[in-house]
């Protein structure tokens, strides 16, 4: 059986998540509670080919890109607080196989990782739902021509939204700030735009972001 690395800032909590996971998933679990901890036990242990992770952590949406890089097979389960849809389709679309509330059942953690260890992805019941109805919403909408963005265009649009400045950016996400202007600069030709607002604009009546 793979190793687990659990990556949980909450010590009480993290605590709790590993006597869980010991108990119904009999693994051995490295708790970390920052990036840089999980990336030296990534490099320690070998065995490790199964990752949980609070996604708010500073790092934690980048660290899911460079784990899977840096492991080949590895999967990846959010196991968060956050329940917004923007935020659980940008996980899932940096290469995470589930994507977990804190506040789910907790048969659901086993069941998760028995899924992605088979190559399935898992939504937890919490968001299932929500993701039902998303899917049915956008039947109903006319088709448009689609604007293939990559991931990391994705990520970069989300915290313009958020109004994140160039150099925010560029420190969130461990980029360049002249790579981060790249990246708005492909953002602003493929959608139209002549600025952010209209990129905003554009990627809210696409439903990109909400």
């Amino acid at each position: 059986m793979s190793n687990i690395i659990l990556l949980e800032d909450q010590q009480l909590l993290r605590i709790a998540i590993k006597n869980l996971l010991q108990l119904d998933c009999h693994r051995q679990v490295h708790e970390v509670s920052n990036v840089d901890q999980a990336i030296e036990m990534l490099l320690f242990d070998t065995q490790v080919k199964l990752l949980i992770l609070e996604i708010t952590l500073p790092g934690a949406m980048e660290f899911i890109r460079r784990a899977i890089a840096m492991r080949e097979g590895i999967k990846v389960i959010v196991l968060s607080s956050e329940g917004n849809m923007r935020t659980v389709h940008l996980a899932l679309s940096l290469g995470a196989s589930a994507y977990l509330l804190k506040e789910c059942l907790r048969i659901e953690l086993p069941l998760a990782i028995e899924c992605v260890e088979k190559n399935r992805n898992y939504i937890c019941s919490g968001l299932a739902a929500q993701v039902v109805t998303e899917l049915l919403d956008r039947r109903m909408e006319p088709l448009g021509e689609k604007i293939d963005f990559s991931s990391r265009e994705q990520e970069v649009l989300m915290l313009i939204a958020d109004g994140l400045t160039n150099a925010e950016i560029s420190e969130k996400l461990f980029l360049s700030k002249r790579t981060v202007e790249g990246h708005r600069q492909s953002l602003l030709n493929k959608t139209g735009s002549r600025n952010s607002a209209q990129l905003i604009g554009f990627a809210v009546r696409q439903g990109l972001i909400g």
